[in-house]
């Protein structure tokens, strides 16, 4: 992840936290978990796609051995599972 990437995240989180939660005095709790949680989903996300990178020969391969299309990345969909399962 970049600087750039990290910053934006940083600021999707203070925007969050700020339209959420104007009247409430946690708001940099909510903020830094916002942010967190950006974060990490950036992170799983990334992690899929290289996944997916990784294993793509082999699931080219073995759809022209079959003869079928080719499948989707298994280990990736597992990994954007979690990510969706982050709140």
């Amino acid at each position: 992840m970049t600087p750039e990437q990290v910053q934006a995240l940083a600021h999707q989180a203070s925007t969050y936290a700020c339209q959420a939660l104007l009247s409430n005095e946690h708001w940099q709790e909510v903020r830094d978990q916002k942010f967190a949680e950006l974060v990490i989903r950036d992170a799983l996300e990334e992690a899929a796609e290289a996944v997916e990178k990784a294993t793509y020969r082999k699931r080219w391969l073995k759809a022209g051995i079959n003869s079928a299309p080719m499948q989707p990345c298994e280990s990736a969909a597992v990994v954007r599972k979690l990510k969706e399962d982050i709140q």
